[in-house]
């Protein structure tokens, strides 16, 4: 079994970009989305763009003109929003705490501890 932790500040500011790339967009700052996102997955990420784009969508066809995702867009998007890595989390912690005698689960232990998840 391998480990891999979400997505670090910089490594979600690479998915976002790249997520955003080819859309239109307004001057997006992403300093207080970047904040906002840990520890969302990369397919969290993913869905916070496209629910964005939605948004920008929906005022394009209200305003009858092209209208691009903002940031404001993206902090709508994350509004009410978990990352869905805590759920995983929450399973994993249970399992490497009372069941895992062969310790599979100890990278996962360490990473919540140093991430103070624990």
């Amino acid at each position: 079994m391998i480990f891999l932790p979400p997505p670090n500040e910089a490594e979600r500011e690479e998915i976002l970009l790249l997520k955003l790339k080819g859309k239109p967009q307004e001057n997006i700052s992403l300093g207080e989305i970047l904040q906002s996102t840990d520890n969302f997955s990369g397919a969290d990420l993913d869905q916070l763009v496209s629910d964005a784009a939605d948004l920008a969508i929906a005022r394009s066809l209200k305003m009858g003109r092209l209208s691009p995702i903002t940031t404001s867009d993206l902090e709508e998007s994350i509004a009410g929003r978990a990352p869905s890595t805590m759920e995983w989390f929450s399973v994993a912690q249970n399992y490497a705490l009372y069941s895992d005698v062969n310790k599979d689960y100890q990278p996962i232990l360490d990473y919540m501890r140093k991430n103070e998840m624990m």
